[in-house]
């Protein structure tokens, strides 16, 4: 950990199946994430009101880890009670930095890194659904190419469509050949953005 520069390092894990047992992360690799200031500047305050010769953050009163269920009845229900926002479970508050971290218009690949998913499809799998305004906003983009495209390089319109007068001969599918985008073989011939 270097709250000096608001990094922390993700080295083990630590679960209470069966017991405490303190080992590698999910993935079995470590990882450094950058956390907020505020988080940091708090963090620093409590490794200097609170030093821990063992190593632990966050000690129990006696010493050594601090055991979920105790830190749960303790601790955090009745902090959920005081702040008025019901049942949150703990491992709701990962959702929801996952939840801010889009809505401030991180990449999924950011997010999966920061919550350290072994893959980006558990990325999206699980936050996919929170992605439609970035879906828009891709929209949006392609929308404002095409526009910026059409006032650069003028088009001919339906003009290729149009009944002939009687100075013009009628055009033929075959005359609109030279206008079809080459294909790959995959997908049908479109007319041609490019002169």
């Amino acid at each position: 950990m270097n709250l000096a520069v608001g990094t922390v390092d993700i080295a083990v894990a630590m679960s209470e199946a069966g017991g405490l047992h303190v080992g590698p992360t999910k993935t079995g690799r470590r990882r450094t994430i950058q956390v907020p200031r505020f988080l940091a500047a708090m963090l620093t305050e409590h490794v200097v009101c609170y030093p821990a010769a063992d190593g632990w953050l966050f000690t129990a009163g006696e010493g050594g880890p601090v055991h979920h269920p105790n830190f749960r009845s303790r601790h955090y229900e009745r902090a959920m009670k005081q702040s008025g926002l019901g049942h949150v479970r703990f491992h709701d508050l990962r959702h929801t930095c996952a939840a801010l971290l889009i809505a401030a218009g991180r990449h999924l690949e950011e997010v999966k890194t920061y919550l350290g998913h072994s893959s980006i499809r558990v990325t999206s799998d699980r936050y996919g659904h929170l992605f439609p305004e970035a879906r828009a906003a891709l929209a949006d983009a392609l929308d404002a190419t095409f526009t910026e495209s059409s006032a650069a390089w003028p088009r001919p319109g339906l003009e290729l469509f149009k009944t002939p007068n009687a100075n013009q001969r009628p055009r033929k599918a075959a005359d609109l050949q030279v206008r079809m985008e080459r294909t790959t073989g995959f997908e049908p011939a479109t007319l041609t953005l490019a002169r």
